[in-house]
Protein backbone atom coordinates (compact mmCIF):
# COMPACT_ATOMS: atom_id res chain seq x y z
CA UNK A 1 0.00 0.00 0.00
CA UNK A 2 1.33 3.84 -0.24
CA UNK A 3 1.82 5.95 2.37
CA UNK A 4 -1.13 7.69 2.40
CA UNK A 5 -2.73 4.69 2.77
CA UNK A 6 -1.24 3.81 5.89
CA UNK A 7 -1.57 7.55 7.51
CA UNK A 8 -5.25 7.41 6.79
CA UNK A 9 -4.98 3.83 8.88
CA UNK A 10 -3.55 4.76 11.46
CA UNK A 11 -5.44 8.08 11.43
CA UNK A 12 -8.66 6.17 11.62
CA UNK A 13 -7.06 3.68 14.18
CA UNK A 14 -6.47 6.06 16.95
CA UNK A 15 -9.66 8.74 16.44
CA UNK A 16 -12.46 6.39 16.07
CA UNK A 17 -10.94 3.26 17.41
CA UNK A 18 -9.54 4.72 20.25
CA UNK A 19 -6.39 1.74 19.79
CA UNK A 20 -2.77 2.40 20.43
CA UNK A 21 -0.45 3.42 17.75
CA UNK A 22 1.42 -0.07 18.41
CA UNK A 23 -1.99 -1.74 18.34
CA UNK A 24 -2.43 -0.14 14.74
CA UNK A 25 0.08 -0.40 12.98
CA UNK A 26 0.65 -4.38 13.97
CA UNK A 27 -3.06 -5.04 12.71
CA UNK A 28 -2.03 -2.59 9.03
CA UNK A 29 0.85 -4.87 9.24
CA UNK A 30 -1.30 -8.41 9.38
CA UNK A 31 -4.18 -7.06 7.02
CA UNK A 32 -1.80 -6.30 4.25
CA UNK A 33 -0.07 -9.48 4.91
CA UNK A 34 -3.14 -11.57 5.03
CA UNK A 35 -4.39 -9.48 1.17
CA UNK A 36 -0.69 -10.23 0.20
CA UNK A 37 -1.05 -13.99 0.54
CA UNK A 38 -4.46 -14.04 -1.00
CA UNK A 39 -3.10 -12.68 -4.25
CA UNK A 40 -0.27 -14.66 -4.83
CA UNK A 41 -1.81 -17.96 -3.24
CA UNK A 42 -1.89 -20.68 -6.83
CA UNK A 43 -5.90 -21.50 -4.74
CA UNK A 44 -6.63 -17.91 -5.83
CA UNK A 45 -5.02 -17.66 -8.47
CA UNK A 46 -7.21 -16.05 -11.59
CA UNK A 47 -7.63 -19.14 -14.12
CA UNK A 48 -6.99 -18.14 -17.95
CA UNK A 49 -7.25 -20.08 -21.01
CA UNK A 50 -4.40 -22.51 -22.56
CA UNK A 51 -2.21 -20.51 -24.84
CA UNK A 52 -1.77 -21.58 -28.42
CA UNK A 53 1.03 -20.62 -30.90
CA UNK A 54 0.50 -19.15 -34.20
CA UNK A 55 -0.39 -21.52 -36.28
CA UNK A 56 0.01 -20.81 -40.25
CA UNK A 57 -1.30 -21.89 -43.37
CA UNK A 58 0.35 -24.59 -45.25
CA UNK A 59 0.77 -25.13 -48.99
CA UNK A 60 1.22 -29.06 -48.11
CA UNK A 61 -0.16 -31.93 -46.18
CA UNK A 62 3.01 -33.34 -46.98
CA UNK A 63 5.01 -32.66 -43.41
CA UNK A 64 4.01 -32.30 -39.89
CA UNK A 65 2.69 -29.19 -38.54
CA UNK A 66 4.52 -28.37 -35.45
CA UNK A 67 3.00 -25.39 -32.46
CA UNK A 68 3.24 -25.19 -28.67
CA UNK A 69 1.13 -24.72 -25.99
CA UNK A 70 1.15 -23.75 -22.41
CA UNK A 71 -1.08 -22.59 -19.45
CA UNK A 72 -0.30 -20.53 -16.72
CA UNK A 73 -2.02 -22.11 -14.00
CA UNK A 74 -0.61 -25.48 -15.22
CA UNK A 75 -2.35 -29.37 -15.31
CA UNK A 76 -3.69 -31.42 -17.60
CA UNK A 77 -4.75 -30.00 -21.30
CA UNK A 78 -6.37 -32.26 -23.77
CA UNK A 79 -6.02 -31.05 -27.25
CA UNK A 80 -8.78 -31.75 -30.30
CA UNK A 81 -7.60 -31.56 -33.67
CA UNK A 82 -10.82 -31.32 -36.33
CA UNK A 83 -11.23 -30.88 -40.17
CA UNK A 84 -13.83 -28.80 -42.31
CA UNK A 85 -14.25 -31.26 -44.63
CA UNK A 86 -14.27 -34.95 -43.83
CA UNK A 87 -14.42 -35.88 -47.69
CA UNK A 88 -10.90 -34.76 -47.96
CA UNK A 89 -9.46 -36.11 -44.89
CA UNK A 90 -11.66 -37.60 -42.05
CA UNK A 91 -10.91 -36.41 -37.98
CA UNK A 92 -9.71 -40.13 -38.47
CA UNK A 93 -6.90 -39.15 -40.58
CA UNK A 94 -5.41 -36.73 -37.86
CA UNK A 95 -2.72 -38.01 -35.70
CA UNK A 96 -1.53 -35.20 -32.70
CA UNK A 97 1.55 -35.99 -31.79
CA UNK A 98 2.14 -39.39 -32.82
CA UNK A 99 -1.06 -40.75 -30.82
CA UNK A 100 -2.66 -42.72 -33.40
CA UNK A 101 -5.93 -40.17 -32.68
CA UNK A 102 -7.16 -36.24 -33.27
CA UNK A 103 -7.03 -35.83 -29.91
CA UNK A 104 -4.52 -35.69 -27.46
CA UNK A 105 -3.85 -35.01 -23.34
CA UNK A 106 -0.50 -33.97 -22.00
CA UNK A 107 0.61 -32.57 -18.41
CA UNK A 108 2.12 -29.13 -18.37
CA UNK A 109 3.93 -26.79 -15.87
CA UNK A 110 2.68 -23.68 -14.96
CA UNK A 111 3.85 -21.20 -18.22
CA UNK A 112 6.11 -23.86 -19.33
CA UNK A 113 5.30 -24.70 -23.30
CA UNK A 114 5.47 -27.76 -24.40
CA UNK A 115 5.78 -29.00 -28.48
CA UNK A 116 3.19 -30.90 -30.60
CA UNK A 117 2.77 -32.16 -34.03
CA UNK A 118 0.07 -33.21 -36.19
CA UNK A 119 0.19 -35.63 -38.98
CA UNK A 120 -1.52 -35.97 -42.07
CA UNK A 121 -2.66 -38.89 -43.07
CA UNK A 122 -3.12 -38.32 -47.03
CA UNK A 123 -5.75 -40.39 -49.01
CA UNK A 124 -5.48 -40.85 -52.57
CA UNK A 125 -7.60 -38.68 -55.13
CA UNK A 126 -8.85 -36.54 -52.29
CA UNK A 127 -7.52 -32.95 -53.25
CA UNK A 128 -8.67 -29.42 -52.02
CA UNK A 129 -7.82 -26.81 -49.50
CA UNK A 130 -9.34 -27.50 -45.96
CA UNK A 131 -9.73 -25.69 -42.82
CA UNK A 132 -7.59 -27.72 -39.74
CA UNK A 133 -9.06 -25.95 -35.89
CA UNK A 134 -6.96 -26.92 -32.76
CA UNK A 135 -8.64 -26.48 -30.01
CA UNK A 136 -7.51 -26.65 -26.30
CA UNK A 137 -9.16 -26.92 -22.86
CA UNK A 138 -7.64 -27.30 -19.72
CA UNK A 139 -8.48 -28.96 -16.58
CA UNK A 140 -10.90 -25.87 -15.45
CA UNK A 141 -12.64 -25.88 -18.58
CA UNK A 142 -11.22 -22.82 -20.25
CA UNK A 143 -10.17 -23.31 -23.62
CA UNK A 144 -8.69 -21.74 -26.77
CA UNK A 145 -8.79 -22.05 -30.25
CA UNK A 146 -6.95 -21.32 -33.55
CA UNK A 147 -7.10 -22.64 -37.20
CA UNK A 148 -5.41 -22.78 -40.58
CA UNK A 149 -5.45 -23.99 -43.90
CA UNK A 150 -3.91 -27.04 -45.48
CA UNK A 151 -3.63 -27.71 -49.54
CA UNK A 152 -4.18 -31.18 -49.74
CA UNK A 153 -2.96 -32.58 -52.86
CA UNK A 154 -1.52 -36.17 -52.80
CA UNK A 155 0.91 -36.65 -55.46
CA UNK A 156 -0.12 -40.23 -56.29
CA UNK A 157 -3.16 -39.86 -58.35
CA UNK A 158 -1.56 -40.88 -61.38
CA UNK A 159 -2.62 -37.80 -63.62
CA UNK A 160 0.76 -35.58 -63.67
CA UNK A 161 2.39 -34.29 -67.06
CA UNK A 162 5.07 -35.67 -68.06
CA UNK A 163 7.77 -33.89 -69.78
CA UNK A 164 10.84 -35.23 -71.74
CA UNK A 165 13.03 -32.30 -71.51
CA UNK A 166 13.62 -31.78 -74.79
CA UNK A 167 10.22 -30.75 -76.83
CA UNK A 168 7.58 -30.78 -74.59
CA UNK A 169 5.87 -28.02 -73.54
CA UNK A 170 2.36 -26.30 -72.74
CA UNK A 171 1.72 -22.38 -73.67
CA UNK A 172 -1.03 -21.19 -71.41
CA UNK A 173 -0.91 -18.14 -73.07
CA UNK A 174 -1.51 -14.65 -71.81
CA UNK A 175 -4.49 -14.97 -69.48
CA UNK A 176 -2.28 -15.00 -66.65
CA UNK A 177 -1.03 -11.47 -65.44
CA UNK A 178 1.69 -11.26 -62.36
CA UNK A 179 3.29 -8.17 -63.24
CA UNK A 180 4.19 -5.49 -60.55
CA UNK A 181 1.51 -7.82 -58.43
CA UNK A 182 1.79 -10.27 -55.41
CA UNK A 183 1.62 -13.80 -56.67
CA UNK A 184 2.19 -17.14 -55.54
CA UNK A 185 2.92 -20.06 -57.53
CA UNK A 186 2.96 -23.77 -56.50
CA UNK A 187 3.15 -27.07 -57.81
CA UNK A 188 4.13 -31.02 -57.34
CA UNK A 189 6.73 -32.06 -59.32
CA UNK A 190 9.21 -35.44 -59.86
CA UNK A 191 12.71 -34.19 -61.44
CA UNK A 192 14.29 -36.45 -63.52
CA UNK A 193 17.44 -34.81 -64.45
CA UNK A 194 20.07 -32.89 -62.87
CA UNK A 195 23.02 -31.15 -64.09
CA UNK A 196 21.09 -28.87 -66.10
CA UNK A 197 18.73 -25.78 -66.53
CA UNK A 198 15.73 -27.39 -65.43
CA UNK A 199 12.34 -24.67 -65.55
CA UNK A 200 8.65 -25.77 -64.71
CA UNK A 201 7.56 -22.39 -65.25
CA UNK A 202 8.97 -19.31 -67.54
CA UNK A 203 7.28 -16.16 -68.99
CA UNK A 204 8.61 -12.88 -70.91
CA UNK A 205 9.85 -11.95 -73.93
CA UNK A 206 12.88 -10.78 -73.76
CA UNK A 207 15.74 -10.93 -72.17
CA UNK A 208 16.00 -7.67 -69.64
CA UNK A 209 15.86 -7.24 -65.79
CA UNK A 210 12.41 -7.89 -64.50
CA UNK A 211 10.93 -8.58 -67.44
CA UNK A 212 11.57 -12.57 -67.69
CA UNK A 213 10.51 -15.15 -64.90
CA UNK A 214 11.57 -18.52 -64.29
CA UNK A 215 11.38 -20.99 -62.02
CA UNK A 216 12.95 -24.44 -61.61
CA UNK A 217 16.22 -26.00 -61.11
CA UNK A 218 19.77 -24.32 -62.22
CA UNK A 219 22.54 -26.04 -63.95
CA UNK A 220 24.12 -26.42 -60.22
CA UNK A 221 21.03 -28.06 -58.82
CA UNK A 222 19.77 -25.15 -57.11
CA UNK A 223 16.16 -24.06 -56.94
CA UNK A 224 15.65 -20.32 -58.68
CA UNK A 225 12.76 -17.73 -58.71
CA UNK A 226 14.25 -15.49 -60.99
CA UNK A 227 12.67 -12.28 -62.52
CA UNK A 228 16.23 -11.95 -64.38
CA UNK A 229 19.20 -10.30 -63.05
CA UNK A 230 16.75 -10.14 -59.97
CA UNK A 231 16.83 -13.72 -58.52
CA UNK A 232 16.52 -15.59 -55.17
CA UNK A 233 18.15 -19.15 -55.45
CA UNK A 234 18.70 -21.94 -52.83
CA UNK A 235 21.62 -22.77 -50.92
CA UNK A 236 20.69 -25.98 -50.77
CA UNK A 237 21.54 -28.53 -53.93
CA UNK A 238 18.90 -30.92 -54.87
CA UNK A 239 19.52 -34.22 -56.82
CA UNK A 240 16.78 -36.40 -56.18
CA UNK A 241 13.94 -37.88 -58.26
CA UNK A 242 11.13 -37.64 -55.39
CA UNK A 243 8.00 -36.17 -55.83
CA UNK A 244 8.15 -32.45 -54.24
CA UNK A 245 5.58 -29.99 -53.55
CA UNK A 246 7.04 -26.59 -54.16
CA UNK A 247 5.76 -22.85 -53.76
CA UNK A 248 7.31 -19.57 -54.53
CA UNK A 249 5.49 -16.19 -53.53
CA UNK A 250 6.34 -12.79 -53.75
CA UNK A 251 4.32 -9.82 -51.89
CA UNK A 252 4.64 -6.43 -53.88
CA UNK A 253 3.60 -4.68 -51.15
CA UNK A 254 7.30 -5.60 -49.10
CA UNK A 255 9.25 -6.83 -52.24
CA UNK A 256 9.56 -10.05 -50.32
CA UNK A 257 10.05 -13.32 -52.23
CA UNK A 258 9.88 -16.58 -50.88
CA UNK A 259 10.40 -20.33 -51.89
CA UNK A 260 9.18 -23.50 -49.92
CA UNK A 261 9.67 -27.00 -50.53
CA UNK A 262 7.41 -29.46 -48.79
CA UNK A 263 5.86 -26.84 -47.00
CA UNK A 264 9.51 -25.44 -45.34
CA UNK A 265 10.65 -22.70 -45.66
CA UNK A 266 14.16 -22.60 -47.27
CA UNK A 267 15.12 -19.26 -49.15
CA UNK A 268 13.93 -15.65 -48.65
CA UNK A 269 15.10 -12.35 -49.71
CA UNK A 270 13.99 -8.94 -50.68
CA UNK A 271 13.78 -8.45 -54.14
CA UNK A 272 15.15 -5.41 -55.81
CA UNK A 273 11.44 -4.62 -57.37
CA UNK A 274 8.83 -6.59 -58.68
CA UNK A 275 8.55 -8.54 -61.68
CA UNK A 276 6.86 -6.47 -64.55
CA UNK A 277 7.35 -8.93 -67.73
CA UNK A 278 4.08 -9.86 -69.83
CA UNK A 279 3.89 -12.23 -72.52
CA UNK A 280 2.74 -16.16 -72.87
CA UNK A 281 3.23 -18.48 -69.83
CA UNK A 282 5.12 -21.65 -70.30
CA UNK A 283 4.68 -24.72 -68.03
CA UNK A 284 7.97 -27.17 -68.45
CA UNK A 285 10.39 -24.36 -69.80
CA UNK A 286 10.85 -23.22 -73.41
CA UNK A 287 12.37 -20.76 -72.40
CA UNK A 288 12.79 -16.93 -74.32
CA UNK A 289 15.66 -18.20 -76.05
CA UNK A 290 13.69 -21.66 -77.14
CA UNK A 291 16.30 -23.99 -74.82
CA UNK A 292 15.67 -25.04 -71.41
CA UNK A 293 13.02 -27.62 -71.59
CA UNK A 294 12.22 -29.25 -68.31
CA UNK A 295 12.53 -33.25 -67.80
CA UNK A 296 10.42 -34.78 -64.75
CA UNK A 297 6.54 -34.77 -63.98
CA UNK A 298 4.30 -31.77 -62.62
CA UNK A 299 0.82 -32.13 -61.08
CA UNK A 300 -1.22 -29.92 -59.19
CA UNK A 301 0.04 -26.67 -60.57
CA UNK A 302 -2.00 -23.18 -58.87
CA UNK A 303 -1.34 -19.99 -59.30
CA UNK A 304 -2.48 -17.09 -56.88
CA UNK A 305 -3.09 -13.61 -56.98
CA UNK A 306 -1.94 -13.32 -53.49
CA UNK A 307 1.76 -14.24 -51.75
CA UNK A 308 0.18 -17.00 -49.42
CA UNK A 309 1.18 -17.01 -45.90
CA UNK A 310 2.46 -19.97 -44.96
Amino acid sequence: MSLNAFLIHIFNCLSVKKMSLRHCIVIFWMTNIFIAGLLYSPSFALNTSPTLSILDSQFSSAQPVSFTISDAEGGDITVVVSSSDHSIISNSMIDVSSSGKNSYTLSTSPGVPLDLTITFIQVSNQYGRVTITVTAIDSGLYSSTDSFNVIFSPPDSGNALSFNGTSNYINIGERINISNSSFTIEFWTKNTDHNKNNFIISQGINNSINNNLHIGFLHTNVFIIAFYLNDLVTSQTFTDSDWHHWATTYDSNTNERKIYRDGSLIASDIAASDYSGSGEFYIAGKFTDGAHYYSGHVDELRFWNIANRI
